[in-house]
């Protein structure tokens, strides 16, 4: 009867340890679970702040969605308004191509008349070098004669009136007047018009042989700055020489601008 006693006290005990292990691991499989619990609600929390960055993001999404349906449209149109510049610009275009023909045609004939020209020139450059040939020898001519000269209104006989009229032209046109002889275009003019010097001083008895000279250079077509050069003078030189001859004119009167050259050359 002990025995059956102490055997069931035995399996009394031995369920009760069993009861209290397993209350020892439900106890240890309650904290895993609300460990697993409050895990889910980190995580649920978690995802709570990831769904609202998620709505803000989707926010921002469609508002820059918007954004870019308003720029889609204004590229439509600026692509419509780029399609018809690019039609216009074309027209342009072919425009600028027909003008590019003819200006490739006008450049042609432009190069065609520079050649032209410069044959011209080089023919003139040969003729210019036979003339002043011609000039210097004139000239030597010119200068032997004119010692033999004693008066302005002498006229040298050795050259006809055409070829004085060629080389005084020739003198006009040289850059350097200051080379040239004075007396030598006298003598040039005297030769065109030999009577000039003797109607002029018939007219005005007062000038002098140096106004005369003055009177030859005006009416052979030299200005009065080509006359300051030929006589190598100064300008207030000139000045002085101009007022003497004004005084010395037969003419009482006050001169303008170019009348005394005019008055000059219509003897």
């Amino acid at each position: 009867m002990y025995r059956r006693i102490d055997k069931k006290k035995r399996e009394a005990d031995l369920a009760h340890e069993q009861s209290r292990n397993q209350i020892e691991s439900l106890k240890i499989v309650m904290a895993e679970k609300e460990m697993d619990i409050q895990r889910s609600r980190d995580k649920i929390s978690q995802l709570e702040k990831n769904m609202s960055l998620l709505n803000i993001n989707i926010e921002e999404k469609e508002s820059k969605l918007e954004r870019l349906g308003q720029d889609n449209e204004k590229l439509q149109k600026e692509k419509d308004g780029n399609s018809e510049r690019l039609e216009v610009c074309q027209q342009e275009i072919a425009t600028l191509n027909c003008s590019l023909k003819c200006i490739e045609a006008e450049k042609k004939r432009y190069l065609e008349d520079i050649e032209r020209l410069k044959r011209e020139v080089i023919e003139k450059e040969t003729v210019m070098v036979v003339n002043q040939d011609r000039l210097s020898e004139l000239l030597k001519e010119l200068e032997k004669y004119k010692q033999e000269w004693s008066g302005l209104s002498v006229p040298l006989k050795t050259l006809t009136s055409e070829e004085a009229k060629v080389i005084l032209k020739r003198i006009k046109k040289m850059n350097d007047l200051a080379e040239v002889d004075a007396e030598n275009i006298i003598a040039l003019f005297q030769s065109i018009d030999c009577q000039y010097t003797e109607r002029i001083w018939r007219k005005n008895p007062n000038l002098k042989k140096g106004d005369l000279k003055i009177c030859c250079l005006f009416k052979a077509g030299f200005s009065q700055k080509e006359i300051i050069e030929l006589l190598d003078l100064r300008e207030d030189a000139m000045y002085k020489r101009m007022q003497r001859l004004k005084s010395r004119l037969s003419l009482n009167k006050k001169w303008g601008k170019n009348e005394l050259e005019q008055y000059l050359c219509s003897f």
